[in-house]
């Protein structure tokens, strides 16, 4: 259960960035972007006017894939994202997916 725990926390995580990319980007007026790399399992966050932020994925938990165009979501000054997708974490076998809508850039998180 505890391994179950830890990938709800990272997904929580992730989706929390998320929305403060979001709302960053409405806040001040500026593009903001966040990385995923799947080899290194982690996530660059970088901000209007802050040093990028690097996330590392708890051990046990794996960043499996995500759909978006060089791993990369923007969130434009209108706070819509660059794109809607989904990234993929796996752990102990089991997949987990945030999915972010296109135009709302809503997110959500998927247990299978």
């Amino acid at each position: 259960w505890q391994t179950s725990l830890l990938g709800r926390l990272t997904a929580q995580r992730i989706a929390s960035d998320l929305r403060l990319a979001k709302i960053e980007a409405l806040r001040t007026g500026a593009t903001t972007k966040i990385t995923f790399d799947p080899a290194q399992d982690l996530f660059i966050y970088r901000g209007c006017n802050s040093q990028p932020k690097i996330v590392n994925f708890p051990k046990g938990v794996d960043l499996y894939t995500t759909n978006f165009s060089q791993h990369t979501i923007s969130f434009y000054p209108t706070g819509t994202p660059s794109m809607g997708g989904t990234i993929t974490i796996r752990v102990n076998g089991k997949l987990m997916y945030l999915t972010i809508t296109p135009v709302t850039g809503r997110v959500r998180i998927v247990e299978k």
